[in-house]
């Protein structure tokens, strides 16, 4: 099961405890952005490094939800 980042933001107050129950039931962080251009206007704004990055999405197993 996978929960966006942006959705866990949306319950706003919410938030603290939704992330404390996702990593309760080992929920792994991905930070995982997808490739950018290293070219362009833009193109160096758009090299941050994976580290630097929040996590965009959060990972559970199958069985956090048992």
């Amino acid at each position: 099961m996978v929960i966006e980042r942006s959705v866990i933001l949306a319950e706003g107050a919410d938030s603290g405890a939704i992330l404390n129950w996702i990593s309760d039931h080992d929920g792994i962080a991905d930070s995982t952005a997808p490739p950018s251009r290293s070219s362009g206007l833009h193109g160096s704004r758009e090299t941050l490094g994976v580290d630097a990055a929040p996590a965009r999405r959060f990972v559970l197993p199958a069985d956090a939800f048992d």
